[in-house]
């Protein structure tokens, strides 16, 4: 991850190259192009060849996979530049939905690069408004997934507000991602406001489908009771971690095909990588003797200044 190894990488390139149009067309093949966009994460215009030798894939999937290579080489950097290219994809009017797939990771595209910083993300916040109105429907049903990139484990009432009556438009489609977009947001706060809402859309759900997605809200909600974050930002958002990064994205790019990925029948197993990255929102010292904690005096929702260059 964000080694840019150009042994794994032209072996990705490859098995683009070599599959056929039914193994491309494939839900899990989007993988392939994420598994790419995380070997450059953060790495710039050292991703342009790879993205060049992508292009050259004579299928959509490889619109997908530029995309994702692009937007993850940018993550969190903020380009304006890229920011314009990804909304002029977002902008394009498409005779075949089938054909959108890469609309929607543009979509997360202008999250992931604009995350982190203050003004970016508000600039963000409005632009997906305009495509959330304006925009064609693939658009539309990855935005609250957009949404939910920009406030990652931080309840902002604004956003909540706003997934809150996402989930109950009339596309199904719309309805679930923002459901998933409420656990993300809140995921490992416990948030009383996210968990009525949930709470809510259990009781009145008429679909397996939709009360499962509800599910697994609630679980990442309530991950770690109270004590783990999903947020990929940390010592102010000035540092990214990459690992916590791959997990949210791998999250939500599979809830942009929710019924090919994680609802049953298909591959839970997805869920599982959400697990390994979270780190605690607690700090607990020890000596080395003894295993008990030590206590400690640290004043409640304030950060703890660092002195040294690196933690």
């Amino acid at each position: 991850m964000g080694t840019c190894d150009e042994e794994v990488g032209s072996v990705i390139v490859q098995r683009l190259m070599e599959a056929s149009d039914a193994e491309l067309d494939l839900p899990i093949s989007r993988f392939l192009g994420l598994a790419l966009g995380l070997l450059f994460l953060q790495k710039m215009e050292r991703a342009d060849a790879m993205i060049e030798a992508v292009k050259t894939v004579e299928h959509k999937a490889s619109l997908s996979a530029a995309v994702l290579l692009e937007t993850c080489a940018y993550a969190g950097t903020g380009n304006v530049l890229k920011i314009q290219a990804m909304l002029h994809s977002c902008a394009e009017h498409l005779q075949e939905e089938d054909g959108a797939e890469h609309q929607g990771c543009a979509v997360v595209g202008l999250a992931l690069i604009s995350a982190g910083e203050d003004i970016g993300s508000a600039m963000t916040l409005r632009s997906l408004d305009h495509l959330l109105h304006y925009g064609e429907l693939p658009v539309r049903r990855a935005v609250p997934l957009a949404l939910a990139l920009l406030h990652v484990s931080n309840p902002d009432y604004g956003i909540i507000d706003q997934l809150s009556r996402l989930t109950h438009d009339a596309d199904a489609q719309v309805a679930q991602a923002a459901t998933i977009g409420l656990g993300i947001v809140g995921a490992g706060s416990n948030n009383s406001r996210i968990a009525g809402l949930l709470r809510t859309l259990a009781e009145h759900s008429r679909e397996a489908g939709q009360l499962f997605v509800v599910r697994i809200a609630q679980g990442l909600l309530h991950a770690g009771k109270g004590l783990m974050t999903l947020s990929p930002f940390h010592s102010e958002n000035t540092l990214m971690s990459g690992p916590a990064m791959a997990a949210v994205l791998t999250l939500l790019h599979c809830c942009l095909d929710l019924k090919n990925t994680l609802l049953p029948p298909s591959n839970l197993h997805f869920l599982l990588c959400v697990a390994p990255p979270p780190p605690p929102r607690c700090r607990s010292g020890a000596r080395r003797p003894d295993p008990h904690p030590l206590p400690s005096a640290t004043a409640t929702s304030s950060p703890v200044p660092c002195r040294r260059a690196c933690c």
